[in-house]
């Protein structure tokens, strides 16, 4: 037969004493940063969207993630920044990502952003979700068709 104290039912285990606390809870947690949208034009094609999130909301939103409190590295670093103040390494990656084969051949530059205060082992962990997107760049055609007396190496290099 089984005895069960108060400290074993699984009621007791739970942190919130009711919904309403719960849910005080989860309003005061972070949101990702929103996304903006902007548009370029390049020489050979139309104008182009593309969206990028604020980098300073983005650095704020890595600090309290409660998943990297404990993994974050605060050690004092030997630099002229006035006393008081911290260092936040600020690191950036992209990576051609290749969207569609059959409709156009579209390709996409994301810009991802992580800081150095989160330990390697941690940031570089695929499901910890350490980078985050903080840009998607369309990647314009080389040309989209010949011009007349608009020669292919001018074509390439207004392109770029």
């Amino acid at each position: 037969m089984l005895s069960t104290s108060a400290g074993d039912l699984p009621m007791s285990r739970i942190s919130y004493k009711s919904a309403y606390t719960f849910y005080k809870q989860i309003t005061q947690m972070v949101t990702d940063p929103a996304w903006t949208t902007g548009s370029m034009e390049y020489a050979l094609c139309s104008k182009r969207e593309f969206y990028y999130r604020d980098i300073i909301e983005c650095i704020q939103y890595l600090l309290v993630q409660c998943a990297f409190v404990p993994h974050m590295v605060w050690e004092p670093v030997k630099c002229n920044i006035p006393i008081g103040s911290t260092l936040i390494p600020v690191l950036l990656a992209s990576d051609q990502t290749h969207l569609t084969n059959y409709s156009g051949n579209k390709k996409l530059w994301p810009r991802y952003m992580s800081i150095g205060n989160i330990k390697s082992t941690v940031r570089n962990k695929p499901t910890m979700n350490a980078w985050i997107p903080i840009a998607l760049l369309p990647v314009p055609p080389k040309w989209l068709h010949k011009i007349p007396n608009y020669s292919t190496k001018t074509q390439e290099l207004d392109a770029l």
